[in-house]
């Protein structure tokens, strides 16, 4: 089978990653004095403050754009999406785990991140269990749901043999399911098609076999009310034309 393009390989990957290097600088100016254990876990639990300026260089490096930490946001937020795939990609090289510097758009726990977890299993569960413990709290009536893998897939951004991706975490159980939720939707229409069209049939039948032209279709009689002065009205004008 061919191989798909890349559509990402245009973009320049030497100049990301000169440009990630200088920003995780900038964030702290030991970072390439640390282990590698060290390492990851500032990408992993970085503040606000140290993911500004790193968004700062990646803007001035990548599309020459200048601005304070304090502008961060509204600029980022401005930018047109032809140009947000180079620096989410140059991003991930500053905030990734892993071999792969996998990142996962979900929010967490404060003070917790994906390497507190020893599998993507575990960070699952854990939500389920968060998740299951806040529809209890908020709603008196829940019943709650049984825990299957990945019931609500996670969007994430990875590399995949260096080259930049986003994808969705998801599980053999989510997919089982949501064939089985399709198919019983396309069956429960595909019997209301059919019970219409029975209807429509009986109908036509119906009104072929019962069908008379000669009877005269009922028309409604409007009854009009009017006080004795208002015929007195009408004689004054018939006499004024005489």
């Amino acid at each position: 089978m061919q191989e798909k393009t890349y559509k990402l390989a245009h973009i320049d990957r030497p100049k990301l990653l000169a440009a990630a290097r200088k920003a995780l600088i900038a964030a702290d100016a030991y970072y390439y004095a640390w282990t590698p254990e060290k390492q990851e876990r500032f990408r992993a639990t970085m503040g606000e403050d140290a993911g500004r300026k790193i968004q700062c260089v990646l803007l001035d490096d990548l599309l020459d754009i200048k601005c304070r930490t304090n502008e961060i946001n509204e600029v980022w937020n401005n930018l047109e999406l032809s140009n947000l795939n180079q620096l989410n990609w140059a991003r991930l090289l500053t905030t990734g785990i892993g071999e792969d510097y996998v990142y996962l758009n979900d929010c967490m726990a404060e003070g917790k991140t994906l390497l507190d977890f020893p599998t993507l299993y575990d960070f699952d569960y854990a939500d389920y269990l968060f998740q299951e413990e806040a529809r209890k709290r908020d709603f008196t009536d829940y019943k709650g749901i049984e825990y299957y893998i990945y019931q609500h897939p996670s969007w994430v951004r990875l590399l995949i043999q260096q080259r930049f991706y986003y994808a969705t975490f998801t599980s053999l159980a989510t997919y089982v399911l949501d064939d089985i939720e399709s198919a019983e939707v396309e069956n429960f229409l595909a019997e209301e098609i059919e019970r219409a069209n029975a209807w429509l049939v009986e109908s036509h039948q119906d009104i072929q076999e019962n069908f008379d032209p000669t009877v005269v279709r009922l028309r409604k009689k409007n009854k009009i009310i009017m006080t004795k002065s208002a015929l007195d009205d009408l004689s004054k004008i018939d006499a004024d034309r005489e």
